[in-house]
């Protein structure tokens, strides 16, 4: 049942690759878009992403982590009064703040295109490394749901994805062509007692060059060696299958990046 569901997502997450990610900006209006994607702000470039640090973290951040501390903070949403990332509606998915969280909302399943799922990425930024650790809740109303984050992609194309799922499950899968593991892209599956099955979780991944590694909870679950040590973007994903209904929430989202 279980590698059912991971193979399921897998689908889900390739089509991914056929569309743009969501882009980090300014403009809280969504663009036109095109299933699973939503768009923020068309056009935004990697080196619009790479704000000088004054600019992404004003005022001291209040989040914390152990990891890569050294490193320099670009992304500290603690979601109290507004954010930078993106809001909005798109083909039955809403994104918005509400009582100090960010929402990702897929109970509607009238406004879908795709029958397959959702599969919606939500850019938070890019660099060479990066350290991202993200606090987080999923409310699984019906079906199969995930929820994690993308690392070493690029704004046309998702590489690597790590989820937690609605059995308490994670999985890593490659999407990069020069993937060819034996389970439509999977690297590694399975359970482990540090993800807290229907409670809030915190995932955390360090890229540095090829190495990655990603932590659910301070447990490291999974590590993997990238074909790209260059793709630089970086950021959220939510996954739900055929007539899956979901609620994500986000607490906090902290970035550091070298």
């Amino acid at each position: 049942m279980r590698k059912a569901v991971f193979l399921i997502l897998t689908i889900i997450i390739i089509g991914a690759l056929l569309v743009p990610l969501l882009n980090f900006g300014d403009s809280k209006e969504p663009a036109e878009k095109v299933q699973p994607t939503i768009e923020s702000s068309p056009g935004t470039t990697l080196s619009e992403l790479a704000l000088p640090l004054e600019k992404i973290v004003p005022n001291v951040c209040s989040l914390s982590s152990s990891f890569k501390e050294e490193w320099d903070t670009i992304v500290c949403e603690t979601f109290d009064d507004s954010t930078t990332l993106w809001e909005g509606s798109s083909n039955g998915t809403k994104v918005y703040l509400e009582d100090g969280l960010y929402v990702v909302d897929n109970k509607d399943l009238s406004g879908r295109l795709d029958a397959g799922g959702y599969t919606i990425p939500i850019l938070i930024g890019a660099a060479k490394d990066t350290m991202l650790a993200v606090k987080g809740s999923m409310e699984c109303l019906e079906g199969g749901c995930a929820w994690g984050v993308f690392v070493r992609s690029t704004t046309d194309a998702i590489a690597y994805v790590f989820v937690i799922d609605n059995e308490g499950g994670f999985s890593l899968t490659g999407l990069t062509p020069q993937e060819t593991t034996d389970e439509l892209g999977n690297i590694l599956h399975g359970s482990h007692a540090s993800v807290l099955q229907d409670s809030e979780n915190t995932i955390t991944a360090v890229v540095e060059g090829t190495q990655m590694m990603f932590f659910v909870n301070d447990t490291l679950l999974a590590t993997h060696e990238a074909n790209d040590a260059d793709n630089p973007a970086f950021g959220l994903i939510v996954l739900g299958g055929a007539d899956a209904r979901a609620v994500n929430r986000f607490d906090d989202v902290l970035a550091r990046v070298n």
